[in-house]
């Protein structure tokens, strides 16, 4: 039995063996200190560890060699605790490991996550742990009673720093994970903002980047795309209060491209957080199912409150809607089926 450490971790394990009769597998025992830790098997996730006690994950498995990952949040210090070793596993035995986790700094998933060449991933930013109160800046969009008083604690995540672009898109259709070959209008793919995709269509790209990576990925709620996109502000956009001149893709906004089509991602200054395009470009599908205005950001942090949503929130306003439209309170509504030219999406995790 031989073991690998991952570089940048300490491990700490142990294997334990006993001889037991199983029909051409191996069972494997997974231990992890702290509990609640998720596990990965070559970059599947399989689920999590027991919660409240020392009771082993078991999976059985097939005869080789396994990379087992297994990866904990701490949204208190907004920390990860990881560890990865090489397992071997051979069949009609049954083996146990007892891992125990190291505190890491966040940026750990990045160092875990495969750099599969074939599969262009786009770059995440981490948005720290806070405490977001929502903003109203349009009378007729939303009250008083959706703005304050209704904060709700938000716990760290990771969100795309750019829109998925076309050429994200397409290596995605190109390996058959994504059926529907989005239309670029004749504006030009490679790292324009994929268009032309339905909030189903998101959920094929996504479930093919899973089972090609660590995992994790999703649609943003709606609420984690306001907080991430605010980057803390309080003002209609994330630069101020005013929507300036060349700051974003819009009609009105100043730029090249307003009214005209998309622009490449990155083209103007990120936010505080580092991310791009919040405001104007492409419209942005989220995970959330279509809410009254008046629901409480709190109700609203559920990422899939309804697998059968008629309609689904989207954010950021794009590259044809007016400066009024692209602040951070504006929110829109589409059936998961609707695809358009104005529409395309970020992913989080």
């Amino acid at each position: 039995m031989r073991f690998t450490a991952f570089a940048v971790l300490i491990a700490s394990l142990s294997l334990v063996f006993s001889a037991n009769s199983f029909a051409e597998r191996g069972i494997l025992h997974i231990i992890t200190t702290p509990h609640d830790a998720a596990i990965y098997v070559d970059k599947k996730r399989r689920g999590n560890s027991s919660q409240k006690n020392a009771a082993p994950f078991k999976i059985k498995l097939s005869s080789g060699e396994y990379n087992i990952v297994t990866i904990k949040e701490r949204d208190e210090t907004t920390q990860y605790f990881a560890e990865k070793s090489l397992v071997i596993v051979t069949d009609n035995t049954e083996q146990t490991i007892f891992l125990k986790l190291k505190k890491r700094p966040i940026v750990i998933m990045q160092l875990l996550e495969p750099l599969a060449k074939d599969i262009p991933i786009s770059e995440m930013q981490l948005i720290p742990a806070g405490k977001f109160l929502r903003s109203c800046f349009a009378p007729n969009r939303c009250t008083a009673k959706d703005a304050g008083g209704n904060a709700v604690q938000l716990n760290s995540f990771e969100i795309g720093k750019t829109e998925i672009t076309f050429e994200q898109w397409d290596a995605c259709v190109a390996a058959g994970g994504c059926l529907h070959k989005a239309d670029d209008m004749g504006w030009g793919r490679g790292n324009r903002p994929v268009i032309s995709v339905s909030w189903h269509d998101t959920q094929e790209y996504i479930n093919w980047l899973n089972q090609h990576t660590l995992g994790g990925y999703r649609l943003p709620s709606e609420i984690e795309w306001e907080y991430a996109a605010s980057a803390k502000s309080s003002t209609a956009y994330h630069w101020g209060k005013k929507i300036g001149r060349n700051l974003a893709n819009c009609d009105g906004c100043g730029s090249q491209w307003d009214n005209l089509k998309t622009a490449p991602v990155a083209q103007f200054s990120p936010n505080k957080f580092g991310l791009y395009d919040v405001h104007g470009n492409v419209k942005e599908w989220t995970q959330d199912c279509w809410r009254d205005s008046s629901i409480t950001p709190a109700a609203m942090q559920t990422h899939n409150a309804d697998d059968y949503c008629k309609l689904r929130s989207s954010k950021g306003g794009s590259w044809l809607h007016f400066g009024k439209n692209i602040t951070l309170d504006k929110r829109f509504k589409n059936s998961p089926d609707y695809r358009n030219y104005y529409t395309g999406f970020r992913i989080a995790r």
